[in-house]
C-alpha cells in the first residue's frame, strides 16, 4: 500500500452517516469521490499531487464501500443521499466550499452533489462518465438497452443476494478477476465485462483464471503490485448491489443537507 507522508485519515459525521476520509495538504478543498467497486485509494495518487500543488485533498469512501458505514436499504443508496453525503463532509471538515471529482460512479455523485448544491460545490469534474441530465428514460432500462441480447453488469446487481453471494466467497479475489478483467491485459472475454452474458460470473472467472494462469495480481498495468487488498473490504459491503439497484428510484424525498440553508 502507497504510504502517503501527512495523510490523515478518520471518520466524519455526515448529517448522521459516518463518512471515512482520507486527506492531505491544506489550502482549497478538493473532494474526490470514487466509482465501482473502489475506495478511497483510488486517488491515492492524485491526493499527493494536489496537496503537492497547494490544495487540502480529501478522499471519502462512499457510503456502503471502505471504511464507511453501509446502511442496509435500497432506498439509502438513492443519489440524493449520495450527494448529501458529500455536502455533509464539506461541512464536517470545517469548509464551505469545494471542487468534486467524480469517476465512475462517483461522477453522478458528484454531479448530483453539485447541481443541488451550487453553493457547496463551485466546481465540478467528471471522470470516465458524462453528465447525464433527466430524461424520460428509467436507468434500467438504458442499462438493458446496453447490453443489447446480454446482461450489462448493472443488471446483474437487480436481483438480490445474486452478486453478494458470488462476492462473499472471497472477495479478495473477485476483485482480482474484476480488475484484471477490465484491465488492458486481460484476454478478449474478460475484456468484454461489461457486456458479458453473467459478467461477474463468466468474465470475473476468466479474469481470475487468466491472472492465475500467467502470475499475474491485476495485470501489470495496475499502480500497485497488489491493488485489490485496500479495496478488499469494498467488495463486501452492501453498496454495489444498492447503488446498482437504487438507480432508478426518483429522486422524491428531501434532503437537509441538499437543502441551501
Amino acid at each position: 500500500m502507497l504510504e502517503i507522508d501527512g495523510l490523515h485519515r478518520h471518520d466524519v459525521d455526515a448529517h448522521g452517516t459516518r463518512i471515512h476520509v482520507a486527506e492531505v495538504g491544506e489550502g482549497p478543498l478538493v473532494l474526490f469521490v470514487h466509482g465501482f467497486p473502489e475506495s478511497w485509494y483510488s486517488w491515492r495518487h492524485q491526493l499527493v499531487a494536489l496537496a503537492a500543488d497547494g490544495y487540502r485533498a480529501a478522499a471519502i469512501d462512499v457510503r456502503g464501500y471502505g471504511s464507511s458505514e453501509a446502511p442496509p436499504d435500497v432506498d439509502d443508496y438513492r443519489i440524493v443521499a449520495l450527494a448529501g453525503d458529500c455536502v455533509g463532509v464539506v461541512e464536517a471538515l470545517g469548509e464551505s466550499t469545494a471542487t468534486i471529482v467524480g469517476h465512475d460512479w462517483g461522477s453522478p455523485i458528484a454531479a448530483a452533489a453539485a447541481r443541488l448544491r451550487p453553493d457547496v460545490f463551485t466546481a465540478v469534474v467528471l471522470l470516465s462518465v458524462t453528465y447525464d441530465p433527466r430524461n424520460g428514460h428509467r436507468p434500467t432500462e438504458v442499462f438493458r438497452a446496453i447490453g443489447g441480447d446480454e446482461e450489462f453488469y448493472i443488471e446483474y446487481f437487480q436481483e438480490p443476494g445474486r452478486a453478494e453471494a458470488e462476492i462473499a466467497e472471497d472477495p479478495a479475489r473477485w476483485l482480482e478477476g474484476f480488475y484484471f478483467g477490465a484491465s488492458g491485459d486481460a484476454p478478449e472475454l474478460a475484456a468484454a465485462w461489461p457486456s458479458s452474458s453473467g459478467p461477474a460470473s463468466r468474465a470475473v472467472s476468466t479474469g481470475i483464471a487468466a491472472s492465475t494462469a500467467t502470475g499475474t495480481t491485476c495485470g501489470p498495468s495496475t499502480a500497485h503490485p497488489s491493488p485489490s487488498r485496500p479495496f478488499s473490504s469494498a467488495a463486501s459491503g452492501t453498496a454495489p448491489p444498492c447503488g446498482g439497484r437504487a438507480a432508478s428510484r426518483a429522486i422524491r424525498r428531501p434532503c437537509r443537507a441538499c437543502t441551501p440553508r
